[in-house]
């Protein structure tokens, strides 16, 4: 049996679907991005009109003997309609993070709901940028987020700061870290997120800029959290033999033995180090990073745990 289904984005987030065998509205929230509303609200009309002879969307029930014996007049129909807005879409590329961000802060802003599933304190009790998307998320009074950024999956307690056109997932500060004085600064145009690694019970803490490549080579302008490699090396006080091996022939982000398996609070602290955030030459955070066990995104990727 034939089957067509179209989903549009009608105002917030109402998903319309339309079937051979039924007709009828679910609502839901997502992400998902028309370059038109209009030709969206117009094609779900013309669809409706077209193959049933029907205006009322809302209360469409088709019987499915009807639908059966006009199938090859519904296939038709349908082509019809979709070729009515092919004209009107554009492709959205979501290649990078930073393709992710610009989406949904340039001309598509509008039609992209900026809270999805999330639970944010009073404007009063923290400081969250009203352009800022937080989707399934829980947020706690002292956070801030700047303009632009993403904060998804996340539950954030205590004293952090998100500045602007920055990325977070998957980060969940424990609650009781507001009354330890967790202090965290992410700074703009950098991305956090957390791994859950195969064989370890803790999650692993990774951050980068917002426009590092990780396979661009040292000596091709790579970067770590926006600043070239000998910069950081020399910021950190950080040793090329420490991050790569003698055998390495493209030395980049992608391969450097980079990110500490370490306790949660203290990997929190060492990114703000990676990151720049704290004096290079740290007599206790370079210590402590030379000798934790460290890992590259190279293998992270093949040790995450998916269960």
């Amino acid at each position: 049996m034939y089957s067509y289904r179209a989903c549009m984005l009608l105002g917030q987030n109402d998903i319309v679907n339309i079937s051979y065998k039924a007709v009828y509205l679910k609502f839901q929230s997502i992400l998902y991005f028309f370059s038109s509303l209009q030709a969206a609200i117009s094609f779900l009309y013309e669809a409706v009109k077209c193959t049933f002879g029907m205006e009322d969307m809302v209360s469409l029930v088709i019987c499915l003997n009807k639908l059966k014996s006009n199938k090859a007049n519904y296939a038709s129909s349908f082509n019809s309609s979709l070729n009515f807005i092919a004209d009107d879409l554009s492709f959205l590329h979501f290649g990078t993070s930073s393709e992710v961000l610009d989406h949904l802060s340039g001309t598509h802003s509008g039609l992209v709901g900026r809270r999805h599933l999330c639970s944010i304190p009073t404007t009063t009790l923290s400081d969250i940028a009203a352009s800022a998307i937080i989707v399934s998320s829980k947020i706690t009074a002292g956070v801030s987020i700047g303009e632009d950024s993403l904060v998804y999956d996340s539950s954030i307690f205590g004293r952090v700061q998100i500045g602007s056109l920055s990325i977070v997932v998957g980060i969940n500060i424990p609650e009781g870290s507001a009354n330890n004085s967790c202090c965290f600064v992410l700074p703009d145009r950098h991305c956090l997120w957390e791994v859950p690694l195969i064989g370890r019970t803790s999650r692993l803490i990774v951050c980068c800029g917002l426009h590092d490549n990780p396979k661009n080579s040292v000596e091709k302008y790579g970067t770590f959290c926006g600043k070239p490699w000998k910069k950081v090396l020399s910021d950190l006080g950080i040793q090329e033999s420490e991050l790569w091996s003698s055998t390495t022939q493209d030395k980049c982000l992608w391969n450097a033995k980079i990110y500490p398996v370490l306790p949660y609070f203290t990997m929190l602290r060492l990114a703000m180090w990676l990151m720049g955030l704290v004096d290079g030459k740290n007599e206790s955070l370079h210590p402590l990073w030379r000798s934790a066990d460290r890992v590259s995104l190279e293998e992270l990727h093949r040790a995450i745990d998916n269960t």
